[in-house]
């Protein structure tokens, strides 16, 4: 299987949770959801085609867990916010008193509503893939030359976000055995060997990631782990894969 990889960093991003309701948590690494997500937008696949054209494709993704930064945006109800007056003059009239609830009665549905969003800092991934054909082949032409249909973002829209092609290599499946995983693994693809990440003292933390969604937003779980620091994981598995020096697996 040919698996090719490319740079996927930007200056800002923001990887939801699927749990998230108030405040917008982070994943700290895109799940694979956002991945494929990405994929298509490179190739110029409709908003949710994706899911289901590449929901067999081979994803794994390494990286260093950024640092993080608290924002606090306020997001209005209104579709389109009416456009800053030319001249602003601070009054307390009568109807800044009023309570939200007061407000909402009388029908005014332009209320802000602060929200709290948890920000990557230079997030810097390294992306592996391997897709179905024709696309494998289109995906390679496109990041190197540079050339996606859609514009490139961290998570929201507004994180811009940059490809960088890497290379290509002939990946095969190892047989069972404890590899250094280079990239984040499905924690039921195989065994942690505890020792050895102790001895190393790996910074291991665990994910709760989506892994396929429905066109309804229906959401599959899948369990990760991911050794925050982007070392390489001692794990006992049969589903490693040798992509050049190193050992990868795929979400």
């Amino acid at each position: 299987m040919k698996v090719l990889s490319f740079r996927y960093s930007g200056r800002f991003g923001l990887f939801v949770r699927a749990e998230s309701k108030v405040s917008w948590l982070s994943y700290p690494v895109p799940p694979r959801t956002a991945l494929l997500g990405l994929l298509g937008a490179v190739l110029g696949l409709e908003k949710d085609a994706p899911q289901g054209l590449l929901g067999g494709a081979f994803v794994g993704i390494k990286g260093e867990h950024p640092r993080t930064h608290w924002h606090h945006a306020q997001l209005h109800k209104r579709l389109f916010p009416q456009p800053q007056p030319k001249q602003v003059k601070w009054t307390k009239k009568k109807a800044d008193l009023e309570s939200k609830e007061e407000k909402e009665a009388k029908g005014n549905t332009d209320l802000p509503t602060l929200m709290m969003q948890e920000w990557l800092l230079w997030p810097d991934y390294q992306v592996f893939t391997g897709l179905p054909s024709p696309y494998h082949e289109e995906l390679k032409e496109r990041l190197i030359e540079r050339r996606w249909c859609y514009g490139v973002s961290l998570g929201l829209s507004e994180m811009l976000g940059d490809l960088e092609y890497i290379g290509e290599e002939e990946s095969e499946r190892c047989s069972g055995g404890v590899y250094d995983i280079a990239t984040v693994c499905r924690m039921d693809e195989g065994e942690l060997e505890a020792k050895e990440a102790l001895d190393r003292r790996l910074y291991l933390q665990q994910l709760q990631m989506p892994r396929e969604v429905t066109e309804d937003r229906v959401f599959t779980m899948c369990s990760y782990l991911a050794e925050r620091r982007g070392q390489a994981l001692p794990v006992r598995t049969q589903s490693a894969y040798h992509w050049g020096e190193s050992y990868i697996s795929f979400l």
